[in-house]
């Protein structure tokens, strides 16, 4: 009975060690890290007939790796977004910019966009709102 529980230890603490090595090397490489600026844009009051507007929604790679976009996926075919494809290193900036079409859209507007990047979050929502008068 002593045996079995000291064999129950010795691989108990084998894993636990294991786990910890493996979380401590992981957390060690060199990671990006993405931050907005401005997480959440307000157009207010847009004239249906004055066109698409656009925001630009600047960010930064605070974390040591090359950050990447991978994808931004917009809520509907009235908003589309644009995004540099090339990596953005260590304390450089870069932006997505977001563009509204209000054809056809009169009343008020809230859009979550989602950003991917190989950040450890992964995934960071974006969002553009307003209010369009006909």
């Amino acid at each position: 009975m002593n045996r079995l529980i000291l064999f129950v230890s010795l691989v108990l603490l084998c894993v636990c060690s294991t786990a910890e090595a493996q979380r401590k090397s992981s957390s060690s490489e060199k990671q990006p890290k993405l931050v907005f600026e401005v997480s959440e844009h307000d157009f207010g009051k847009i004239s249906e007939r004055a066109g698409k507007v656009s925001y630009d929604y600047v960010f930064e790679n605070r974390g040591q790796g090359p950050l990447l976009i991978l994808r931004v996926i917009t809520a509907c075919r009235c908003t589309k977004a644009d995004f540099d494809k090339k990596p953005v290193q260590p304390g450089a900036k870069g932006h997505i910019t977001v563009t509204y079409d209000p054809k056809k859209q009169s009343g008020v507007f809230y859009k979550a966009i989602q950003v991917y990047s190989n950040s450890p979050e992964r995934r960071q929502i974006i969002i553009l709102k307003g209010e369009v008068k006909p």
